[in-house]
């Protein structure tokens, strides 16, 4: 018999993480890109616990995701991990191509000039800030 596992969630994002609202938003968006999320254990697939990153990168990783399904995705592809690290984003995926790749580079690039909390563009840094490199802008900084 299977041991349940209690729903996990790691620090990496010092408890920042997409509301489950969100996550099943994009799950039924892009049900085959997140096909494990919440759908599996912690040894099967890193999704198992989500996206982990902030609310305010939401709309950049729908945004990713429609790009990739606009390009017809070779059949396997998916989402392994996504999450916060360094203060930008990271979107670890299988079976993809260099065109998925290039798009994935340009949402992790763009990541780090938008606000992990809130989604702005505007006045964004991405710097060490008391024990975490964290993309905000100057409100949510503020706020922090």
């Amino acid at each position: 018999m299977e041991a349940v596992l209690p729903r996990m969630r790691r620090t990496a994002t010092k408890g920042k993480t997409v509301k489950r609202e969100l996550e099943d938003k994009l799950k039924e968006d892009f049900p085959t890109i997140f096909c494990d999320m919440h759908d599996s254990t912690p040894i099967q697939s890193c999704m198992y616990c989500g996206i982990e990153a902030a609310d305010g990168w939401y709309d950049l990783i729908h945004d990713l995701c429609e790009k990739i399904m606009a390009l017809d995705p070779p059949e396997g592809f998916k989402a392994d991990q996504v999450k916060e690290k360094f203060g930008g984003l990271r979107f670890y995926y299988s079976h993809g191509t260099k065109e998925i790749g290039k798009l994935v580079g340009e949402a992790e690039t763009e990541s780090y000039k938008t606000c992990e909390t809130c989604g702005s563009t505007e006045n964004v840094t991405c710097e060490g800030r008391p024990y975490w490199v964290r993309s905000l802008c100057e409100s949510c900084d503020a706020q922090s």
